[in-house]
């Protein structure tokens, strides 16, 4: 930038939520600039309090190497016409160190700040301040001094003044964003002024204060005794030369005045030859031409340069640097030859004496290079000559970084790619972003195929980084997404934005419908959460097509995005333990830096050989330090173990919470054959925090390289390093510790522990790939290993180690607690007197207690200050558990992810995680039953425990009433701190009682069921033989109607007839006739029995003493009825009921562990394309099902059925028949679903079962009929070959009724025999009602009228029904059944309709309340608690219904929902509902409205809170096109866990 172009410019954008300072509630505002003695104003802006200018100005820079001593001052006035005055509304004060050039700059939202004191302020002040050099741009006129406007007051004169101080003018910054050509005279001139130095000189001592000899060095203790590690592995503080003097206490202790910039480092002397060039080389080959090198050799030592071909003026401009310390003559020769097949041709030669060669130390200019004429073999001066330049110096020299290194040469590879490899280099990494990406939505897209509605999707695509937006089905082509995607990108944008909109035509086959690429340059950029203004942008077609036709389809597609680049966030690109930088990308937003943090990496010794070499053992090592976006690489020292690299390089510090890493690597990259695919070797890795750090010292220590492998810790040698961190702005850096520790961003808009990982991935991959560019390259392992890639694996010894942490943690309180016991024994009696003396004073004086507190603290943190560590942090071996580490875990710690072990190790480590899990189980059982007896002190649990509790709070009530506080505290202290004999050997009173209150631990199952397969077919047989009979009612109905059954035995016409009847009569409402349970009651008194089970008819009273035996008593379900049956038969039962709890638990144990979206990594999900005939065809019957119910309306909008806007925009008349369909949908969108079957791991049938049963379920038809769909159905999948492959036990089928419709008895005619075949029984089947004792049947949720499509839909229903008044205790939805004898619905009408105070509402159901779900709800939503009966069958849709209200069910059956769903409900029924012995109402033991009238309130608050916020969410069927992301609805809950099951399996 040329200096008299150089401006500033200021974008006034506009203000907001400013206050009203006209008495009228709005002010007439308006902006005035001051920067660097120049004043401009915006308009004015009447009664607006949110004013927008969109104003620019340009200011002059007279001195932009003042430019960081200089400040922008807005401020914002109200102006008052009628008094023809302003008032000040707020001001904006900004700092030359936060302009940036115009390419970086954002708008960013200032906070207005105050005047004064007294000012009152608020709202904000949008900006945009940028530096430019553009000529065409001319600079603002001046604001002229008016009367009407005269400059305010001092205080706003002030801030412009003060620019042009001496005091801020005489300590002037280089700006180093612009470029400046007295930039290096102002270097020159920093380095002789003394006011630069002053922050790195020292005292002064004498030179008798030094030792000749090297101080030998001395070990640091670091940790107490307890973590003391081996001398070897431990902090060795050493007192080297550095810079021409001792460290000695932290202190460089010079010998002379010579001030060196590498200060830090063993000052190293070499010579440096330049060789330029040569002219006129005469001609040595037949053909008359010359191919010329050059050869620096000094003793042993060779450098040499490239040949050039037929040059005989050829240019090198090369530098050879060789060891003064090294060096074995006193001649250089400087050889010029030329190159030739068979052997290379001397052409001349230049001598010269190293006692003649000039010694140069920086900031002396560079050595002029010579001519020097070349001499021949005997000693005569040649006509061709040879530009030199020899001189001796330092490694402060500028030639050092780009020379050739006699010390880092390499024997076995001198060639010049060689040399690049083995250079020292400074990086810098990329500046990354996060690209934030909002796909919107769609408009008129043209799919390829006009005959069908697109499944779409959008594909976004930055470099390697690709994310899909979720699937959409395009009915309008207009479809909609909304969704967030997230990349990383680095300056400069090198790859381009891609996105295209696809469409899922099939499987495996996706076609690109069209395409839009945005040069990332060209994105908007913010720094704060402002939001973005959309574009749409035009999509092209992605195969050329004809002119004409893209003339008319040029604007008919387009893609609605939000995009921009998020610079307020910090990008991590490491580990967030060990962060070296914390500042946001947008530059604008950064601090002036605190201090300066110099590293001087002076050697390392006793480093462990990496490689062979010549039947030796050596290494080529390197280190690299990182720090903030700068990285350092020392040169390579070629085999050497003990190399010395003395090089030293300074970093700005911005925040002391932030951490260097130094690592020592084995360049693997030198040889005859290159890298030949080899990875640089890890030596070891050392960290420094910062903050751990005191300004002004220099650290001077030798740090062990530990590292930890298969066999344990190894030391690999260690590294000598020189540590300085000065401070130059004390107060800025106090006042980091207040601010928060990332940008705003990270708090205003965070991101998931998920996104922060993946983009992190993506972050170091890319500074990996760019680091990898330079030369000489920064390899990925290397940047991966500094950047700690793989610190999220698991580890037994880093939670051993984190255990310990904790315990350390806590070791003070326990120290305390100790100390406190041995007052109360007495064992020092004068320490407990003074103790007592002190309690006493305190208790007198409460006021005293907390500056006593406060000033303990300061005497221990003031005695502690002697003690303070003086060193560095090092790797401790003892702390992180390594000493001692078993070989097993050092081997699962380095295992691969996933494990390569053998599945015999793999239990064992499993069984070992188990036991560690099972202590941390009992310690957090043992916390839990403390906490719960603290709640059952006023619950009512143990009734005398709480009378006695409560009386003791009445009488300590009316005592502390009575009593002064101090009194009771202070007898309370005397009696705690009693002597001993005054004590009692046995448990105090309190803890005796406490110890007696009744906990949870009772409640909890712990018996282990043993699985036999005999009881299974045993049981099985027979609870099939009365199919859903599960009561002892029922069974006496079963006794009572045996006469009758063998007399009344008549064909399925009637049947169907009496069906028939029965529901045009309205006795059996629509849902019963049609509910979850099989054939509705009245079919019971027919029931054929199995024949299967060896029982013939004329034993039936037998049978039904053996299913009472084995179905009745149970004494593991929450009843127990008493009868006269066999104890045999008792244990039989008893183990069958133990396999269902079993089965329960196997289910449990497939819960996946996912929180979010499904995690598909490989688990692909493949959808069967079956014949329409199996579900299609189905639906199209819909109208023909039943006699009385049309089912078209239920099978609408995606089978969610009509909406229902009395409920909102979510509720539906969802039918419970329609699961298999909304299933079907749902299961079509899944991101995991594949189009290839050899991509899948699960296999989803989508034939619709329970629409088949339906459609028969009341017509005519032999049993051969109803079961053909099903055998035609197993025929097809027999001849599909992943099918065969594991049997159908990686298949789910989604069945919308209850098992047993599917499991007919050969006698009946109710259902198909689906599941009794044979090629059924692997797969997994998904009912809404389980057999109880088969596996693989699972039971889910049924269908509910609420469908969420966003989680707000979600926490709004949340929040209206947590706030929804319950008028009633009790409800009960349903009919009496009259004709079913001993049902307990006709006892729970009858004590609901009696209680007195509208307790118990009821809803009739036969007379079709019960058809309108908004009634339904309605009542649920203003109950406590809701009745739930067994009614056909034991489950209950109204279950559901009654949870997604928010009324607790009242169960009375444990097989309605305990013993059914073990996926969406929890094992702790208690939790969220109340369990009645169906037994107990039935013999009249228990009023059901009284009993629950005694449940407490707290009670009942608890466990709708848990209904609500816990369940759920999880029972809900979202909208097919739902998106959530906080939850997870009943689908998202089944097919997680029907991942994790095949992945366990498989």
């Amino acid at each position: 930038m040329a200096m008299h172009n150089l401006k500033l410019g200021v974008d006034v954008v506009g203000a907001h939520n400013l206050l009203p300072k006209d008495g009228q509630g709005s002010s007439s505002a308006f902006v005035e600039l001051y920067f660097d003695g120049q004043r401009f104003r915006t308009t004015i802006k009447e009664k607006d309090l949110d004013p927008v200018w969109n104003e620019s100005f340009y200011f002059n820079i007279s001195d932009p190497s003042n430019l960081y001593n200089l400040t922008l001052d807005a401020y914002i006035y109200n102006n008052a016409r009628a008094t023809q005055s302003r008032s000040f509304l707020g001001k904006v004060c900004l700092n030359g160190t936060s302009f940036v050039p115009y390419s970086d700059a954002v708008v960013l939202h200032y906070p207005l700040e105050k005047r004064g004191i007294f000012s009152r302020v608020r709202g904000e002040l949008g900006l945009k301040v940028y530096i430019t050099d553009d000529p065409s741009i001319k600079s603002s006129h001046p604001l002229q001094e008016a009367k009407e406007t005269q400059i305010h007051t001092e205080s706003v004169q002030d801030p412009v003044s003060n620019t042009f101080s001496n005091a801020k003018t005489e300590s002037r910054h280089t700006f180093h964003h612009l470029p400046n050509p007295n930039h290096t005279q102002q270097q020159q001139q920093q380095q002789h002024s003394p006011a630069v130095l002053a922050p790195h000189q020292v005292t002064k001592y004498g030179v008798d204060e030094m030792k000749a000899e090297p101080q030998p060095p001395k070990l640091v203790r670091m940790y107490s005794a307890a973590s003391a590690q081996p001398v070897d592995y431990a902090l060795k503080e050493t007192s080297p030369f550095l810079g021409g003097g001792r460290v000695v206490g932290g202190r460089v202790i010079r010998t002379d005045k010579t001030v060196s910039t590498y200060d830090l480092v063993e000052q190293m002397h070499f010579l440096f030859v330049r060789v330029v060039k040569a002219r006129d080389l005469p001609a040595m080959d037949v053909t008359g031409s010359l191919d010329p090198y050059v050869e620096v050799k000094i003793g042993n030592y060779k450098g040499v340069t490239k040949h050039m071909e037929k040059q005989q003026n050829p240019n090198w401009n090369v530098v050879f640097a060789f060891s003064r310390e090294r060096m074995q003559a006193s001649v250089l020769e400087v050889v010029v030859k030329d190159k030739d097949l068979v052997k290379d041709d001397f052409v001349g030669i230049v001598r010269f004496d190293l006692n003649e060669v000039p010694m140069r130390v920086p900031p002396d200019s560079p050595l002029a290079p010579e001519w020097y004429r070349l001499q021949d073999k005997k000693g005569e001066k040649i006509k061709c000559e040879l530009m030199l330049a020899v001189w001796i110096g330092t490694q402060a020299d500028e030639a050092f970084p780009d020379a050739w290194h006699s010390d880092a040469a390499s024997s076995i590879d001198s060639s010049a790619a060689a040399s690049a490899l083995i250079r020292s280099k400074v990086y810098h990494a990329p500046r990354l972003w996060y690209v934030r990406v909002n796909v919107v939505e769609a408009q008129d897209l043209v799919p390829t195929d006009k005959n069908r509605f697109p499944d779409v999707y959008v594909k976004a695509h930055i470099g390697s980084q690709v994310m899909k937006t979720k699937a959409v089905q395009a009915r309008t082509l207009n479809p909609m997404w909304n969704e967030d995607l997230l990349f990383v990108a680095a300056e400069p944008f090198e790859d381009h934005l891609i996105l295209t909109v696809e469409d899922r035509v099939g499987p495996g086959k996706d076609e690109i419908i069209g395409r839009v690429i945005i040069p990332l340059s060209m994105v908007e950029k913010r720094a704060d959460d402002r939001i973005i203004h959309s574009r749409w942008f035009n999509l092209e077609k992605p195969v050329a097509v004809d002119v004409d036709q893209l003339k008319k389809e040029k604007f008919s597609m387009r893609l609605h995005l939000r995009v921009c680049l998020d610079g307020g966030y910090h990008v991590l690109d490491e580990s967030t333990h060990y962060s070296s930088d914390l500042r946001p990308t947008a530059k604008q937003l950064w601090k002036p830096s605190i201090g300066v943090l110099e590293l001087g990496i002076l050697n390392a010794v006793g480093l462990h050989p990496m490689k062979t070499r010549d039947g030796r053992g050596t290494s080529d090592t390197y280190c690299v330090a990182k720090y903030g976006h700068k990285w350092v690489r020392t040169r390579t020292m070629v085999d050497n173990l003990s190399p010395k690299y003395n090089e030293q390089y300074t970093w700005e510090v911005s925040d002391p919470a932030t951490v260097l890493t130094i690592g020592v690597f084995d360049n693997s990259q030198l040889g005859e054959k290159g890298s030949n695919g080899n990875k640089d070797l890890k030596i070891g890795k050392v960290r420094i925090r910062i903050s751990t750090l005191e300004t002004g010292r220099v650290y001077t220590h030798s740090y062990p390289l530990l590292v930890l492998h298969p066999t344990g810790v190894k030391k690999m040698g260690e590294v000598h390093l020189a540590i300085r961190f000065s401070c130059t702005s004390f107060v800025n850096m106090l006042c980091i510790y207040s601010r928060p520790l990332l940008p705003k961003m990270h708090y205003v808009r965070p991101f998931s522990v998920m996104h922060l990982d993946m983009l992190r991935h993506q972050a170091v991959n890319i500074v990996a790939a760019r680091l990898g560019r330079a030369e000489p390259p920064l390899r990925k392992e290397v940047v991966e290993y500094m950047s700690d890639v793989d610190s999220h694996l698991w580890s037994m010894r880093r939670s051993k180690a984190n255990f310990f942490r904790l315990m350390s943690v806590f070791s003070g309180l326990f120290a305390v607690g100790k100390w406190f016991g041995d007052i109360c024994m007495w064992r020092n009696p004068i320490t407990t007197v003074l103790v007592h003396a002190l309690f006493i004073m305190l208790v007198c004086f409460p006021e005293l207690i907390l500056p006593t507190v406060f000033l303990y603290m300061f005497l221990i943190g003031i005695w502690n200050f002697r003690y303070r560590p003086r060193y560095p942090p090092h790797m401790n071996t003892k702390i992180s558990q390594a000493e001692a580490v078993h070989p097993d875990e050092l081997d699962e710690e380095f295992d691969t992810f996933p494990t390569s072990r053998s599945p015999d190790l793999v239990r064992m480590r499993y069984d070992r995680l188990r036991s560690v899990a099972g202590r941390i189980q009992t310690v957090v059982g043992d916390i839990a039953t403390q906490g719960e007896r603290i709640q059952s002190l006023l619950s009512w649990r143990d009734p005398r425990a709480t009378a006695i509790f409560v009386t003791f709070c009445l009488v300590a009530a009316i005592v502390l009433y009575v009593t002064p506080f101090q009194v009771i505290a202070g007898l309370a202290g005397v009696y705690m701190m009693r002597h001993p004999r005054f004590r009692y050997r046995l448990p105090s009173v309190p803890i005796n009682f406490f110890r007696r209150l009744p906990a949870r631990t009772d409640n909890g199952l712990k018996e282990r069921l043993v699985e036999t397969q005999e009881n299974r077919t045993k049981f099985q047989s027979l609870y099939e033989s009365v199919h859903s009979l599960s009561s002892r009612d029922t069974l006496e109905l079963f006794h009572g109607e045996l006469t009758r059954i063998s007399a009344q035995q008549t064909e399925n016409a009637e049947a169907t007839s009496l069906a028939e009847d029965l529901c045009d009569q309205r006795k059996l409402n629509n849902h019963y006739c049609l509910s979850a349970g099989t054939q509705p009651s009245y079919e019971i008194p027919i029931l054929p029995i199995n024949d299967s089970s060896g029982i013939g008819t004329h034993d039936l009273k037998s049978v039904v003493n053996e299913v009472a035996n084995v179905i009745l008593e149970n004494p593991l379900l929450p009843f127990n009825i008493n009868n006269s049956i066999d104890k045999e038969k008792d244990e039989e039962f008893e183990k069958a009921v133990k396999e269902v709890e079993e089965q329960l638990k196997t289910h449990r144990s497939w819960i996946s562990t996912s929180s979010g979206q499904a995690i598909c990594d490989g688990k692909g999900i493949y959808v069967y394309d079956l014949p329409p005939k199996f579900n299609k065809d189905l639906v199209g019957q819909c109208g023909d099902m039943t006699p009385w119910v049309d089912f078209c309306n239920y099978f609408t909008n995606n089978a969610l059925g009509q909406p229902i806007p009395n409920l909102g925009k979510c509720w539906y008349q969802t039918h419970q028949y329609s699961l298999e369909l909304i299933f079907h949908s749902r299961v079509l969108k899944h991101p995991c679903r594949v189009y290839n079957e050899s991509e899948a791991k699960l296999f989803y049938v989508p034939f619709y079962g329970g629409l088949d049963i339906l459609r028969w379920h009341f017509k005519n038809v032999s049993n051969d009929v109803r079961d053909t769909l099903a055998l035609d159905l197993v025929k097809w999948l027999e001849s599909q070959t992943p099918w065969v492959r594991n049997s159908g036990k990686d298949h789910v089928f989604v069945l919308g009724k209850i098992s047993w419709d599917f499991r007919r008895n050969p006698n009946s005619s109710w259902g198909t025999r689906l599941l009794h075949l044979d090629q059924m029984q692997n797969p997994v089947k998904l009912l809404i009602e389980r057999q109880p004792w088969e596996v693989n049947d699972i039971g889910i949720p049924h269908p509910t009228h609420f469908h969420p499509r966003t989680d707000e839909d979600i926490i709004t229903w949340q929040m209206q029904i947590m706030q929804s008044k319950r008028k009633s205790l009790v409800s009960f939805a349903g009919a009496a059944r009259p004709g079913a004898v001993g049902n307990i619905r006709s006892m729970l009408i009858s004590q609901c309709t009696s209680a007195a105070n509208d307790k118990c509402r009821f809803l009739n159901c036969s007379s079709g309340g019960c058809d309108q779900p908004d009634l339904v709800i309605e009542l649920f939503t203003e109950s406590e608690f809701c009745l739930q009966p067994p009614g056909d069958s034991p489950t209950r849709k109204s279950v559901f219904d009654s949870l997604i209200s928010g009324c607790i069910p009242v169960i009375f059956d444990p097989f309605t929902a305990y013993y059914q769903y073990p996926w969406h409900l929890p094992a702790d029924h208690g939790n969220y509902s109340v369990f009645i012995d169906k037994e107990d109402v039935s013999a009249m033991k228990v009023n059901v409205v009284e009993r629950l009238m005694k449940v407490s309130m707290k009670e009942r608050d608890d466990m709708r809170r848990y209904i609500v916020y816990e369940l759920l969410p999880g029972l809900v069927y979202g909208d097919p096109s739902a998106k959530l992301d906080k939850f997870q609805d009943a689908f998202s809950i089944t097919m997680n866990n029907l991942l994790e099951r095949v992945t366990r399996l498989y």
